[in-house]
């Protein structure tokens, strides 16, 4: 067939817009893939970084905690307290997957805190334990294991902490 004019017959207009269609619905599906593996990580990310802090904050109070096994109130795998240096009570705390930093007075026979605050170190902790290791009736080391579980991608600290001050005496 002769044409005399130059231009698209419907049918090449119409093969041309599907290919275009097609090449961005590639493009649109590879660009979505992209964004979701994006926004996981940085969910990821920030637990993981949330859990640096909460993990920082109790190795800080922990180095400072006392040496004598006698001021340490009470001692479970998700729950640990000692008395701090100005008399007050100090403790952390797994409740319904929250860790919990709580301060006030201990009644060590009843278990139960009075005039306490309490805080919220991390969310969403899917465990967190707590060992002391004891020599002669001084506390030398913590060992604490905190893990949280985002996107069902298990993020653990395992941390060893070597206590400040142990002087046996």
């Amino acid at each position: 067939m002769n044409r005399s004019n130059k231009g698209f017959s419907l049918i090449e207009f119409m093969i041309y817009n599907v290919v275009g269609y097609l090449l961005l619905i590639i493009l649109f599906a590879a660009v979505w893939s992209v964004h979701r593996s994006l926004s996981r990580q940085q969910v990821r990310n920030r637990a993981y970084a949330s859990l640096v802090a909460g993990h920082a904050l109790m190795r800080r109070e922990l180095l400072e905690s006392p040496a004598k096994r006698d001021a340490w109130l009470d001692i479970t795998p998700h729950y640990i307290a000692w008395i701090m240096p100005n008399g007050r009570a100090c403790g952390y705390r797994v409740k319904k997957n929250i860790l919990q930093r709580i301060e006030g007075k201990y009644d060590v026979h009843r278990h139960q805190w009075h005039d306490k605050t309490t805080s919220v170190v991390l969310r969403n902790i899917a465990d967190c334990r707590f060992e002391l290791f004891v020599d002669q009736g001084c506390v030398h080391r913590v060992l604490v294991n905190l893990s949280l579980n985002p996107d069902n991608q298990p993020l653990k600290i395992n941390d060893s902490i070597v206590l400040r001050n142990r002087i046996k005496g």
